[in-house]
């Protein structure tokens, strides 16, 4: 009989589980039902978004290999060229993006993925700002051109030439053989010093001759030995100019110019070649550079005439023996 009862027990569960499997299935099938009636509705602008983002690709190669070039053209710097081109690529397709999802009819999508670039973004920004205030410096140094690959600047204390530049930084080389690594932001914050920009420098020399000269025969004998140089740039008059009356000197200041790339030997040749040419010629006409002379005046008392004033004039070598 127990077992009978057991069997009917069964047989009931067995029934309302298949009742219940059943609503379950018709509940499901609802489902798909109303989803495959959604996606038939959304079809249409489901393939036009995807034209949508094909187009917007084929937009962002476009103008990302338009950029490259436009850039590799103006700056003669292939990564940073590749490096604005790549981000003008990518903000062209990230609209692409909001745009199929706008055709997607999922504008809480698109208001989601705008907030979370934004919010990705802000953090970006603090967390490398450095970088980018660098890049930043990097695009205007760029688009002010200061000076270029190849130039002789001076910046920051440091001077040497510009072998190359990238979206964070400018290398220069020193004429010593250092290399340094300046950040794009304490370039563009401090003034440059570009001695390759126009093409030519001015080399001056500050000179003193004794009182005892003729002035007017040194300015010629002076003039007469530069304008000889074979540095001379073409079409240029040497200056010269009387400055002060120092202490044991008339000092004058002369200046020429030279043709001048990027080479800081150059400079130092012209230099170089200007000391010997006026040195041999104030030796040829005995034109005197003097030392530095200091007056000694002592009081001495000679026998029979009482006291008397005695002056030395001693060059400063002759003093620092007296001294040693």
């Amino acid at each position: 009989m127990l077992h009978f009862f057991y069997l009917l027990n069964m047989a009931a569960v067995w029934q309302v589980s298949g009742n219940g499997l059943a609503a379950s299935a018709n509940i499901i099938l609802t489902k798909l039902e109303s989803w495959g009636e959604a996606l038939l509705e959304l079809l249409p602008n489901f393939v036009l978004a995807i034209i949508v983002l094909i187009v917007f690709y084929l937009l962002a190669g476009l103008l990302a290999k338009q950029t490259n070039r436009v850039f590799n053209s103006v700056t003669k710097n292939p990564a940073l060229s590749r490096i604005i081109s790549g981000l003008a690529g990518f903000g062209i397709f990230f609209i692409g993006i909001a745009v199929a999802l706008n055709v997607l009819k999922l504008d809480k999508a698109v208001a989601s993925l705008l907030a979370g670039a934004g919010l990705a973004g802000l953090a970006i920004g603090f967390a490398f700002q450095d970088l980018i205030i660098n890049f930043i410096s990097g695009i205007i140094i760029v688009i002010k051109k200061p000076f270029s690959v190849g130039n002789l600047i001076e910046t920051n204390s440091y001077m040497g030439v510009v072998e190359q530049m990238d979206f964070r930084s400018t290398h220069i080389q020193e004429p010593s053989g250092r290399w340094i690594v300046l950040p794009n932001r304490s370039i563009v914050e401090n003034p440059v010093i570009n001695y390759s920009k126009t093409g030519a420098r001015r080399v001056e020399l500050v000179v003193g001759i004794a009182y005892d000269e003729d002035l007017d025969a040194v300015k010629t004998a002076t003039v007469e030995a530069v304008s000889k140089l074979p540095c001379l740039k073409k079409d240029t008059e040497v200056e010269f100019y009387f400055q002060e009356f120092s202490e044991s000197s008339v000092d004058y200041v002369v200046r020429f110019w030279i043709d001048f790339d990027n080479r800081q030997a150059d400079f130092l040749s012209a230099r170089h070649e200007a000391i010997v040419a006026i040195f041999n010629a104030y030796k040829e006409k005995d034109i005197v550079i003097p030392f530095p002379i200091r007056t000694i005046y002592l009081h001495v008392n000679v026998e029979g005439e009482g006291k008397k004033e005695v002056t030395f004039n001693l060059t400063g070598e002759a003093v620092q023996k007296l001294v040693d």
